[in-house]
């Protein structure tokens, strides 16, 4: 099922390029606005359901790509910079098939 997604994900995601420390990686994802948030709490805030105005965008891609495990990584993409606020590898059986992310817009070092 992997390579499925992954044939899918080389044909139809986004490019995006990335930078932790000193080390750059690049690969393809889903990158979309994450404009309605369902008590999906990603900063373990309760809040009330509705728009999402916090500039977060939904990262899919591939498992391999480990964002959780980049310390302090910021991706650009789609003309825009951004952090990784949450991730979490999603398995079909015991096989990771993709990762699935929270990103924020990055301001530069606050």
């Amino acid at each position: 099922m992997k390579e499925e997604f992954l044939k899918f994900l080389r044909t139809y995601g986004q490019s995006f390029t990335g930078v932790s420390g000193t080390e750059q990686f690049s690969g393809k994802a889903f990158i979309q606005p994450a404009r309605y948030k369902n008590r999906q709490y990603t900063d373990h805030i309760y809040g009330q359901a509705g728009l999402n105005e916090m500039d977060n965008y939904l990262y899919i891609g591939d498992p391999d790509a480990a964002l959780g495990e980049k310390e302090n990584a910021v991706l650009s993409a789609c003309g825009k910079e951004f952090f990784v606020l949450n991730s979490s590898l999603i398995y079909v059986g015991d096989e990771a098939v993709y990762e699935w992310a929270i990103l924020r817009i990055y301001h530069g070092e606050e």
